[in-house]
């Protein structure tokens, strides 16, 4: 984990994204992996166009409250749930698994078509998955 210094965090999210926007919302608390950021800004290079952070750092109260997993990497700093402003969410995921760091093997992609979201982490290791709610 490669958690960054306020002056990091700045820096990591200048490009593209706030670091206000991976903020847990019911806290304002932030604890940031700076190799999520690394990725996002990747992927907002690749896709082209402005991409959404709906979830990024939860608290644990938050993230029970929404149904989070315990071990969740959102607790650690180290997920988003992403969306894109310029494409639907089917193109955004066929270009996101296009992406040379969709085969690598330090991120987890996992997309949720009913949700409209993409799931980003970088938990070290490759992993893949579509889940559907319905």
């Amino acid at each position: 984990m490669k958690y960054g210094t306020v002056k990091k965090i700045q820096q990591a999210t200048e490009n593209y994204f706030k670091a206000h926007e991976f903020e847990c919302p019911c806290c304002n608390q932030l604890i940031l992996d700076v190799s999520l950021v690394y990725i996002l800004n990747v992927i907002r290079q690749f896709t082209g166009g402005p991409v959404i952070v709906t979830s990024g750092y939860r608290c644990p109260k938050h993230n029970k409250a929404i149904g989070g997993t315990e071990q969740s990497y959102h607790l650690y700093g180290q997920a988003a749930d992403i969306y894109p402003l310029s494409m639907t969410i089917e193109e955004f995921w066929e270009k996101i698994k296009l992406m040379s760091h969709f085969n690598s093997s330090e991120y987890g992609f996992i997309y949720y078509p009913d949700r409209k979201i993409v799931h980003g982490d970088c938990r070290g290791q490759a992993y893949r998955k579509v889940v559907y709610d319905k």
